[in-house]
């Protein structure tokens, strides 16, 4: 067997490889990509959280629910194009978070959402 003809046989698993190689990489950057989703929806409804227990104190007012939830999501970094509304009447108040998601794949966005409620905090004579 010559040198030559040994070089051959060696170069013939590369196209194998590379059909293992493909789609496996395009599983992982899937894998990531649902993952930061996840991640995304837990921090948006972590800020919702949050900004309810600001909206529903005693004295709280829909600003400052508001503003720190936007105050977690500016720090997390995980949520882009965020916005949050939060209502308060005298009885119940609502945080809502929606965003996007940071994504793995080009021109693939996903939306996160969340809402968090519950009775305003008073005081009963």
């Amino acid at each position: 067997m010559s040198l030559r003809s040994r070089a051959r046989s060696d170069d013939r698993g590369v196209a194998d490889h590379a059909l293992v190689i493909l789609p496996t990489m395009a599983l992982i950057m899937l894998v990531m990509h649902g993952a930061l989703f996840w991640y995304g929806q837990i921090v948006a409804t972590r800020a919702a959280h949050h900004g309810l227990e600001q909206v529903r104190v005693l004295d709280g007012t829909a600003g400052d629910g508001e503003a720190i939830a936007i105050q977690l999501l500016a720090q997390t970094g995980v949520v882009t194009d965020a916005h949050v509304t939060a209502t308060r009447t005298d009885t119940d108040a609502t945080v809502t978070v929606e965003g996007q998601s940071l994504s793995m794949l080009p021109g693939v966005s996903l939306t996160v959402s969340a809402t968090a409620a519950g009775p305003v905090e008073r005081l009963d004579p």
